[in-house]
Parts: structure tokens; sequence; C-alpha cells
């Protein structure tokens, strides 16, 4: 087997006042099933195209003697309108056979095959570049977040398939499916790059060890500083009254001097060594999550609803009454709808493919957070393009961990995490009735997402949540409904 061999690497992005990875030198066997993580924004991605070639470090180097193949390959400009058959045709080197056969494992129908890869799901689309990525004849994997959008199916087949695997990097903020299917992992943190051997939760017990020894210690120092400061200023005190009461009293005085400077260089050395500790720990803000309550305990109702896509019905009409404090959870695989009838109750889908109803009051507001944002100007569209001098985004943002240095990065570069907690940014600072959203954790790391849930959980607001991660879902649902076929 190869290895990947980083020496020195630095690489910033023109735009940034600091390079995103410095001085980065690290090795590792392509036998490994490697973990890539840290918090949104950190180089992770970055550091993949890094491997591939597309992007060039200012200084160092990487030596390998690897061929790479990506997940998720890029599309053709066009891809939204071209069929899915069209789409492998383009993106894959394997037989049509063969990206076929992954397809139905993944539980994707072979019908697709002739549908606009536009139309497809987010789960969907995802599942139809897995079957790429798990046909390619050839390539050391890097894999970047392949569970967002995936149902319980498709994240079992594609744990599978890594276990098969020889050797792959994967980035990703699930950290079930990366226990399950790594044996190293590379953490970006605040200060660092460290290599542990061990799956995600090695990594996380050894890390949250560390912190806890370093909070100590800070404590402690901090303790001790305030203690040494007060003692080195009586000290000094002293000698400067104990040396005006004339030249019988110098010798005191200057003693007194000498342990007042003492105990201020003891002073200085504490103060070292607390600036050492706490460089890797990531404040983490308790997040609220707003809401205006209903004035009544009912709040919609849907009656017999389904919609239509073409000439199919995606599932059985389904009918559920929402009251006010429900956290309401729509479950069902990739493709059945789910975003589709979320679509339908805030008016989005055109009337005749919708069959059934809601009864919605007229005042009722709702506060939508979409799930589909890769395209930069669609985002845009949705937050505004001045969303960046908004105080209160940026409030929301800083909140999620975002470094102030980011705001000044136009949003076209930020990462896929930072441009979905622009969206719940954005969500959050306009409160509803009804809160939608449609998978919130897609992207997130870790911290921002236990954050999320905690805020969830201490509100009361009335919400409708998709989302493919159970334990989100079950630490924060108080209700759910099921979609059919």
């Amino acid at each position: 087997m190869g290895t990947i061999n980083i020496q020195r690497l630095t690489f910033g992005y023109p735009d940034q006042e600091k390079p995103l990875l410095k001085d980065l030198s690290v090795s590792f066997d392509a036998s490994w099933h490697l973990g890539l993580v840290g918090r949104n924004g950190r180089g992770k991605t970055t550091l993949l195209r890094l491997l591939m070639g597309q992007l060039r470090g200012s200084q160092g180097a990487i030596a390998t003697d690897l061929v790479f193949h990506y997940f998720p390959q890029p599309l053709p400009t066009n891809a939204a309108k071209l069929t899915v058959q069209a789409v492998l045709k383009t993106i894959s080197v394997a037989d049509p056979w063969q990206w076929q056969v992954e397809m139905q494992n993944l539980g994707l129908s072979l019908t697709v095959l002739d549908q606009p890869f536009g139309t497809l799901s987010g789960g969907e689309q995802t599942k139809v570049l897995l079957a790429e990525l798990f046909s390619a004849p050839t390539g050391f994997a890097l894999i970047d977040e392949p569970t967002n959008h995936l149902d319980t199916l498709g994240r079992q087949q594609t744990a599978r398939y890594l276990h098969q695997k020889n050797g792959f990097i994967v980035v990703s903020h699930d950290p079930t499916f990366l226990d399950a299917v790594t044996d190293h992992t590379l953490a970006l943190e605040r200060q660092q790059v460290t290599l542990y051997q061990g799956s995600y939760y090695v990594w996380q017990h050894e890390k949250a060890a560390i912190d806890a020894q370093e909070t100590a210690a800070n404590r402690t120092l901090k303790h001790e500083i305030t203690r040494l400061s007060a003692a080195a200023q009586t000290r000094e005190t002293w000698a400067q009254k104990t040396n005006a009461q004339g030249p019988a009293f110098s010798k005191q005085a200057a003693r007194m001097m000498r342990k007042a400077k003492n105990i201020a260089h003891r002073n200085e050395h504490a103060i070292d060594a607390k600036r050492a500790l706490l460089k890797n720990i990531d404040p983490i803000e308790p997040l609220t999550v707003p809401y205006v309550p209903w004035r009544e305990e009912i709040v919609l109702r849907a009656n017999h609803v389904s919609v239509v896509l073409g000439s199919r019905q995606l599932f059985q009409p389904i009918s559920f009454t929402l009251r006010q404090g429900d956290r309401l959870q729509i479950q069902g695989p990739n493709g059945i709808g789910k975003s589709s009838l979320v679509h339908a109750l805030l008016h989005q889908l055109p009337a005749k493919d919708v069959s059934g109803g809601f009864q919605v009051p007229q005042e009722l507001a709702f506060s939508y957070l979409p799930q589909t944002f890769a395209d930069p100007k669609k985002l845009l569209q949705v937050v505004g393009e001045e969303v960046l001098k908004d105080q209160m985004i940026l409030y929301w943002l800083h909140k999620m961990g975002m470094p102030r240095a980011r705001f000044t990065v136009p949003v076209t570069h930020w990462s896929m995490g930072e441009k979905k907690k622009l969206l719940l940014a954005h969500s959050l600072q306009q409160p509803g009735n009804v809160l939608i959203w449609d998978e919130p954790t897609n992207y997130l790391d870790v911290d921002t997402r236990n954050q999320l849930l905690a805020g969830v959980q201490k509100s009361t607001a009335t919400m409708i949540i998709i989302d493919h991660d159970p334990a989100f879902t079950e630490a924060v649902c108080n209700h759910t409904i099921v979609l059919h076929r």
C-alpha cells in the first residue's frame, strides 16, 4: 500500500487574513480508514483538494504514490436538466451495470435513471453519486460528507462499502458513522492538527480528558495569579512605606522589594503557563431558539394530503393535527416526498400537484429553514445580498462558533457547513409561530449540532422537523408521522 506524506504545508485563500492550514506535517498509510474531523471552516475539504492537486500550498509539499478518487464527483453545469443516466455516464468510468447494481443496493429504483437529476431529492442525488463511488474500479477514496441527506438504508450501505475498502479518508460530522467505519482520526483543531490511532470516540475521549485537565490547570493558575499579584503589590507597598521611614529601615525595605520581585517573577511564569492552555478548546455558548406562541392550542391541520410528481403519487394521503408545543418529525425514506409535504404546506407547489388540503389560520407565521443551498446564488437570494451587514445575523453566527475574521470573506467562499450556519442564523432571526426545519443537522459540525439540540430541548416552540440523524430527532421530537408509498 502507498503512503501520504505532508511536510510543512501552508495554505490560505487570498481573502483570508491568516492561513487556513499552517506548517502542517503529517503522514499516514493508505491502508488506514481515516476520519477527518473538525469544526466548520477549519479546512477539511480544502485539505482534500490539496491532496487532489486542485489547490497548491504557498509552502511545503505533499508526496504520495496514490491516485485519488473524490466523492462527490463534480457535476456538469447542466446536470439538473440531464437524466440521471446521462449524469452517471459523464462522471463514471464504470460499466453501467456496475452502478445500476449499487443503486439498487442503496434502495434506488432503476426507474430514476430516466428522470432529470434535478427532480431527485437531496438523498436520492447523494445515492446516485455514492453509486458512482462504489462502482469506481480504482483510486484511493477521498470522501467528503457522504451521509448528508441519507436515510438509514443509505447510511448502512455506505458503512458496509467502507468496511470492505483497504483504505480511505472520510470527512463527516456524524459521530456514530465515523465510529463505525474509521480506525484513525485526523483532527483539525483551533491551534494544531492531531493524529490519533482510533475512531472518532477515541479522539473525543482523549480530547475531552486533555480539555478537562487544561481547564482545571487554568482554574488553578488563575487563582494563583490573583494571589501572587495581590502578594507582590502588598510587599511593594510595604517596602515603599518602610523606605520612607528613613535609613534605619532601608535594609528591611530592600528585602521586601526583593521578595515582591520574586513573587512577580513567579507570577509571570504562571501567566506564561496559563497562555499555553485552552488553545484547542472551542467555547460553546448556549443557543436559544426564538419563536412566537400561537394564540390557540390547535395550530394547523392536514387533511388527506398527498403530492403528485409528474404522474406519480409520492406518498399515501396523510392527515395530522399540529398542536401548540408539538415538535413533529416527518419520517420516510429518501425520495418519498418529505420536503414536498412541507413545500405543499408553504404553498410552494402548484395547486394541481397537491391533493387534500391544510387548515391554516390566515395570520399564522412560518419560519422556514430550507434543505438545499449548494448554489451560492440561490443561497444569497434566500438570505439577501447584504446579510453580513445585519448585526443580529453576525451575532447568531458568532454564537455558532464562526470567528469574526470569516465575516469579511465572501459567502461564496465559505464552506458548506458555514453556509448552513448562515441559513440557520437567518431562520433564527425570523421567529414564527411554527418553525419548519428541513434537515437542520446536515453539514453542521458536532459542537453546533449539540448547541442546536440543547436549544430545541429548552424551547417550547412548535416545530416541524425533517432529519435523518436519529440521535437528534429522538432527543427533540415528541410526535412523528411516517410517509408511505
